[in-house]
């Protein structure tokens, strides 16, 4: 006999279900484990696997089996249902169930939330335009630069002070109504606007091995909540000031991008390159747009506790990569300068078009 299984109640995308596994599937369940309990336990006076049911049943008591049956079978007969209802749960199911008895079919609930149902829309016929990009001297001379840029080298000056241009490596503590945080061996280039203006002003000028702390308010629309409008100490220590060299657009420079003859020969290739980009960007953006189009046009409905679910998981992802990289969620948040709850925001607005 198969499992019986019954949709109980569905409201939006929550579903409730009932399950019946037949009496004769759960003394096969019971009789496999006790078969596996028989062999993996040692008894004295009898070979492994060779115990009689009877022995094995005092020993543990059936009470104790059966627990260990209800572990294998409701998660298994939960899955079986599902797939006979084409449900496609998206979070864990919450088991309603009773003690299991020996000789009795076994009848258990479960709850679960599944991905909504989608009613597409209109889709034949969606019409885009396609804008390819024109490739402009600008971009090539920018492609040079990026790559002038990656192939830069870098060489500590110990005794002169950090300047715009330069890349400092400090350690910074921030005390702030009484709470610290703490970054060691950041690495800015200061002139690129990643730090405030009147932060990069008070590290340019100080030389490696210097130390500064100093008293600074935050501005009152500054995205990290921690520190938006307060008063904090900051205190900074440079560990390495380093000047940036590029090369020169010469003949070694060439050899080095690529093995290019010439100037000309590299500006070839680059145009080249940035006109298949163009393409598959204008290719892109034409796919968005007829996606989106067909989402605008569909229903579905995104219930609070999917996105919630989803935002765990990436929030998890985010966690377990920056461990990885051997840096800590707090940190990752305060090099950012957010605070949690921003971050959550900016993941969740990004989650519900996603879903879609």
């Amino acid at each position: 006999m198969e499992t019986e299984v019954n949709i109980l109640k569905r409201e939006q995308n929550k579903v409730g279900i009932q399950i019946t596994v037949p009496a004769e599937e759960v003394e096969k369940a019971i009789a496999k484990k006790i078969n596996e309990l028989s062999k993996s336990t040692n008894f004295p006076g009898f070979r492994k696997g060779m115990v009689p049911r009877i022995i094995v049943e005092r020993t543990f008591g059936m009470d104790n089996i059966c627990g260990r049956v209800m572990h294998d079978l409701l998660p298994n007969a939960y899955i079986e249902s599902i797939n006979k209802l084409k449900l496609r749960p998206f979070s864990e199911p919450e088991f309603d169930f009773e003690p299991l008895i020996p000789n009795q079919p076994y009848t258990f609930k479960a709850n679960v939330e599944v991905y909504p149902e989608v009613l597409l829309g209109e889709y034949k016929g969606i019409k885009v335009k396609k804008i390819v990009e024109d490739v402009k001297s600008e971009d090539i001379e920018k492609a040079i630069e990026n790559l002038r840029e990656f192939y830069a080298t870098y060489k500590t000056v110990d005794e002169l002070p950090a300047s715009l241009g330069n890349v400092v490596i400090f350690d910074y503590k921030i005390v702030c109504e009484g709470k610290d945080f703490e970054s060691k061996n950041k690495r800015i280039e200061l002139g690129k606007n990643l730090l405030l203006p009147e932060i990069e002003e008070k590290i340019v000028g100080m030389k490696k091995g210097e130390e500064k702390s100093f008293e600074f308010k935050y501005p009152d629309n500054y995205n990290n909540k921690n520190f938006a409008g307060k008063n904090a100490k900051i205190t900074v220590k440079i560990n390495d000031v380093q000047e940036k060299k590029l090369p020169e657009i010469d003949d070694k420079f060439l050899k080095m991008v690529g093995g290019y003859k010439d100037i000309e020969q590299l500006k070839n290739y680059l145009e080249r390159r940035i006109k298949e980009n163009n393409e598959l960007e204008s290719e892109k953006k034409c796919i968005d747009e007829i996606i989106q189009t067909i989402i605008d046009n569909s229903q579905v409905e995104i219930s609070k506790s999917m996105i919630e679910n989803e935002l765990e998981k990436q929030m998890n992802s985010l966690e377990m990569n920056l461990q990885k990289e051997g840096i800590t969620l707090d940190d990752y948040i305060n090099r950012l300068g957010m605070d949690l709850e921003t971050l959550k925001m900016i993941l969740d607005s990004g989650l519900r078009g996603n879903l879609n």
